[in-house]
């Protein structure tokens, strides 16, 4: 499990976690009846293929 591979499926889903509670949170903001969608920096990472360092 101390493998480079596994530190760094760690490292990306933990990631994706974190960018994953912002989106939700981004969405429950829409829910709450403000249909203004505010431009987050955090989408454009959650599409890119590439993550953040």
């Amino acid at each position: 499990m101390d493998s480079p591979i596994m530190k760094n499926l760690v490292k990306v889903s933990t990631q994706q976690q974190c960018y994953r509670q912002k989106w939700t949170a981004s969405l429950y903001k829409v829910l709450n009846g403000k249909m203004i969608v505010t431009p987050d920096p955090v989408n454009e990472h959650f599409h890119s293929p590439r993550m953040p360092e």
